[in-house]
């Protein structure tokens, strides 16, 4: 565990944004700290997001294959 003091103003805004999406201040921190390393990863929403889009990226391209194959 790492503790830190923020200003309050910061913590308002963690706040939030935590209530917005659904997530905890943690989650938030946590997925912060992850995109300041480069740890974009699938725990954080950057990271899910790239994952989502390559998803759907490949989907996109089965859908053209299969669409060639009916004409």
């Amino acid at each position: 565990m790492i503790g830190t003091r923020i200003p309050s103003e910061w913590r308002a805004e963690i706040e939030a944004r935590a209530k917005r999406s659904g997530r905890n201040v943690s989650q938030i921190l946590h997925e912060a700290i992850a995109v300041y390393l480069g740890e974009e990863s699938g725990t954080t929403l950057v990271g899910r997001v790239e994952g989502i889009d390559g998803r759907l990226q490949a989907l996109e391209r089965q859908i053209s294959a299969l669409k060639a194959l009916i004409q």
